[in-house]
C-alpha cells in the first residue's frame, strides 16, 4: 500500500508540474472543469515531455 501511495504522489506531482508548465506559457488559457483529465490520459500514455507538447497542440485545435 505503501508504493501506491508514493506512486500516486509522484504522478500527481508531474501532471501538477505539466499543468503549470502549460498555464504559465499558454496564458491566455484558462483552467477548465476536466482538463486535469485530459492532462493525466496524455501524462500516461505519453510521459511528461511528450504529454505537455500533445497538450499545446490539443489546446491549440480544440480549447480555443
Amino acid at each position: 500500500m505503501k508504493y501506491l501511495k508514493a506512486n500516486s504522489e509522484y504522478h500527481r506531482n508531474n501532471l501538477n508540474e505539466m499543468l503549470q508548465t502549460f498555464f504559465s506559457f499558454y496564458q491566455n488559457y484558462h483552467y477548465f472543469q476536466g482538463f486535469h483529465d485530459v492532462g493525466t490520459i496524455l501524462l500516461f500514455t505519453l510521459g511528461q515531455d511528450a504529454g505537455l507538447k500533445a497538450m499545446q497542440k490539443m489546446a491549440y485545435i480544440y480549447f480555443r
